[in-house]
């Protein structure tokens, strides 16, 4: 396995390109990071052979047609116009993990899904990544395994409201956070990867600090999302309303704070059981914060009112002003 990576550095060690350049992939999952990230990898290595696995039917029927017009990405899928020739996003997309060695393998599947297949997918190549948003399973499996030299446990924050192969975009990670937990010797491989694609790294001390993070800037936030969302629909109930005119009243700020309503439940069922600990005791907090303002209307104290008002402002002010520094 040394030699053949060395044979490989020695290759890759051109046109300005990392030492350690995959060129072959294997993307288990091919949703929106998935396919996203097949198609960023096209971009960059057109000869490369990035194989999708996905046990959706639908999913693999859509991610066969995924394909890059010459000079750019074209919108129509293969064979629906002539600029459509170009290569196919994925060289194959099978029902299964195939029997076949890759470079990198990427894991983009739930996570009780990605620590059942870490076995197998661990068995097919030099090294393996995940993406999931919840990390304390996921690393606990890796080291169950005995694969802790192979395997780099990322995250990227990017994502969308629409799900599933043909909401994938190239540019999706541009910008955007990726987060790696530090001590995982398989990263000094896996960052020049995840740089390429355009995204920012962020390291993060351990997976029990990712999760806690998580369920306070997205796990928690979703559910909160999903209650405003909810409240919203028994509201119309109890008074009666005219559904029709009230969403005629909703606004921007209610289209911001509900839009997290539109993802789809599969995905986040699997997500919130596998970080409930951290996603309960962030619910807390938020029930708690809410209490304090019913307090205050209850006691129609306007005094603490605009202390809370004022609290949140600031906290806001910090989150912004840290938001605009880069951690070291």
């Amino acid at each position: 396995m040394r030699e053949m990576l060395e044979r490989q550095e020695n290759r890759m060690k051109t046109g300005g390109r990392p030492a350690y350049w995959p060129v072959s992939l294997l993307i288990v999952g091919c949703g929106l990071i998935g396919a996203s990230l097949a198609m960023a990898w096209r971009q960059l290595h057109s000869d490369a052979r990035i194989v999708g696995v996905d046990t959706n039917a639908q999913h693999r029927e859509q991610a066969r047609g995924l394909a890059g017009a010459a000079g750019g990405w074209s919108e129509h899928r293969a064979g629906e116009a002539p600029e459509c020739a170009a290569r196919l996003v994925f060289d194959d997309v099978l029902p299964s993990v195939p029997d076949e060695s890759f470079d990198v393998a990427v894991l983009a599947a739930p996570v009780e899904a990605v620590c059942r297949l870490l076995a197998t997918v661990g068995d097919r190549a030099e090294y393996v990544m995940d993406v999931c948003s919840v990390k304390e399973p996921v690393v606990d499996a890796a080291q169950r395994l005995g694969i802790t030299e192979r395997f780099a446990p990322t995250h990227p924050m990017a994502g969308a409201a629409s799900s599933g192969p043909l909401a994938a975009r190239p540019d999706l990670f541009q910008g955007e956070a990726w987060l790696v937990v530090k001590g995982w010797p398989a990263l000094t491989r896996i960052r020049p990867m995840l740089t390429a694609l355009g995204a920012h790294i962020v390291e993060v001390p351990s997976a029990v600090e990712h999760d806690r993070a998580m369920a306070a800037v997205s796990h928690g936030v979703h559910l909160a999302s999903l209650a405003v969302m909810t409240a919203y629909g028994r509201a119309v109930v109890d008074n009666e309303a005219n559904p029709q005119l009230w969403a005629h009243l909703t606004g921007p700020g209610f289209r911001d704070v509900t839009r997290l309503a539109a993802s789809p439940p599969t995905f986040w069922v699997s997500t919130l059981l596998s970080n409930r600990a951290a996603v309960l005791a962030h619910l807390e907090r938020i029930g708690g914060a809410l209490q304090e303002f019913a307090a205050a209307l209850a006691n129609a104290d306007a005094e603490r009112l605009t202390g809370l008002l004022r609290a949140a402002q600031s906290d806001h002010e910090h989150w912004q002003h840290w938001r605009r520094n880069t951690p070291e």
